[in-house]
């Protein structure tokens, strides 16, 4: 009996050491980033793959083989080398990109915007409306029929409501509206409106349903004005060199609250000054100043006093980085090399969640990296990435999908940017917009709000799902 057991023990000894010979050295090479290649008869490198997509459910082929789970999905331990990514659902266009997987590395596909061979639309109003006035990312929009005052409307598309902004028994309720001014993220605007003997200012709280005369505190139209989202009742313009202030909650209006300017800019509790010395003053609703401790001062300084612009709206996407939008176009930030290309740049979009600032020209579409720029790189680091140069009469474009794709707006077409293995960029028509109407996108829905070119009326276009 002993000396079976002792028989036993010899055997499962043998055994044990037998797959530790066998398996250990395997599993170092899997720990150090190798496994069998049956195809070529070796070792190989290995990486893996992930990849999320909208709608999730995609089937994935690699090289044509089916993968057993459906997106959002990791592979791990896959051979390094090239792959064609096939990703399919149905009612969607497939999306099939060749994509290289290096040694050591995963890679990640975590945008992937599934598109479909055509978008489908919901009316929300009937035909009558010229154009949409978007002033949030909530699902709503001031809505122009015609442009006499008492035809503006707000529309909340989520709700499919429309109501009368302002009364039609008003005596200026058949005055025109000239300009309509909104500061994107609040709740106000500031419309401007004219009969043939007088100009009106109207300021309305869109959330409130209110509106109110300020047209005493504005004597003369402001060549910039601005207000923010913390205290939405204090205004401040820019007449000539001279700031002034005006509190439309208790009609107070200060004309002479900071004379020898530049511009001008607000965040939810400072007010940014530039001197005519091109300084930045950081200063309190009050007017309590202090030099702004603005990171590569002298050359910012050096570069505004060579613009040709006259006056600048002042921006302060983060602590450390300030942005000098001019009346011409220009756009000066204060990180090396300062001025924004040669181009004139027709508007900037800032996502506070990636540091990305999406900026455009008539004809091109581009981004700077903000959050590189406060990291310290050298200056060929901070210049835009530009990855649309096709465009006619580009107007309005905004970042979808925490900043990976650009929807924007060329004329009379909504056209979707969308990125690709490598860094490049595809164009996708998504649709045709009324002439001279502007389209709204929400973030929050992640759906598209405009006027149809076809019909007029107004619908809603489910941009990602």
């Amino acid at each position: 009996m002993r000396s079976y057991i002792e028989l036993l023990r010899r055997l499962l000894f043998h055994l044990f050491v037998a797959a530790y010979i066998g398996i250990c050295p395997w599993l170092m090479l899997f720990a150090f980033g190798y496994i069998y290649d049956p195809v070529r008869g070796g070792l190989a490198r290995i990486g893996g793959l992930s990849i999320s997509t909208r709608p999730p459910g995609a089937i994935i082929f690699m090289d044509g083989k089916r993968y057993l789970r459906t997106t959002p999905a990791a592979i791990g331990s896959v051979i390094a080398g090239e792959y064609e990514i096939r990703l399919v659902k149905k009612g969607f266009l497939p999306w099939i990109h060749k994509v290289s997987i290096p040694p050591n590395r995963f890679v990640s596909l975590d945008h992937v915007v599934l598109l479909p061979p055509r978008y489908d639309r919901r009316e929300l109003f009937d035909a009558g409306f010229s154009d949409l006035l978007q002033y949030s990312d909530r699902p709503a929009a001031v809505a122009f029929s015609g442009r006499t005052v008492g035809n503006v409307r707000l529309l909340d598309f989520e709700r499919g409501e429309s109501s009368a902004l302002f009364p039609r028994d008003e005596p200026w309720s058949d005055y025109s509206v000239r300009e309509a001014l909104s500061v994107y993220g609040t709740d106000r605007v500031l419309f401007e409106i004219a009969s043939w003997l007088s100009t009106r200012y109207l300021f309305a709280d869109l959330t409130a349903g209110t509106w109110k005369d300020i047209t005493p505190l504005l004597p003369d139209k402001p060549r910039l004005i601005a207000w923010n989202r913390a205290s939405p009742d204090i205004l401040f313009g820019l007449h000539g060199d001279t700031i002034v202030k005006m509190d439309a909650g208790g009609g107070a209006y200060y004309p002479r609250f900071f004379p020898g300017v530049r511009g001008f800019g607000l965040n939810e509790k400072n007010l940014y000054i530039l001197s005519g010395k091109n300084t930045v003053l950081q200063c309190t609703y009050d007017a309590m100043c202090e030099a702004y401790p603005l990171p590569m001062a002298s050359s910012v300084g050096t570069v505004l006093e060579g613009a040709e612009s006259e006056f600048f709206s002042i921006e302060v996407p983060t602590g450390d980085i300030v942005l000098f939008a001019g009346d011409r176009g220009e756009l000066i930030l204060n990180a090396a090399p300062y001025r924004v290309g040669d181009e004139k740049i027709a508007g900037t979009r800032f996502s506070r969640d990636t540091g990305k600032l999406l900026l455009w020209t008539r004809t091109k579409i581009g981004y700077l990296d903000l959050s590189r720029v406060r990291e310290g790189p050298t200056p060929e680091e901070v210049l835009p990435q530009w990855v649309y140069e096709g465009g006619r009469a580009i107007s309005r474009c905004f970042w979808v999908y925490d900043a990976s794709h650009v929807l924007f707006q060329d004329g009379n077409e909504l056209e979707l940017l969308h990125p690709e293995p490598g860094g490049s960029y595809a164009l996708h028509r998504v649709a045709g917009v009324k002439n001279r109407s502007r389209a709204c996108y929400s973030e929050a829905t992640g759906k598209v709000y405009f006027i149809s070119a076809d019909t007029g009326a107004v619908v809603e276009l489910e941009l990602l799902r």
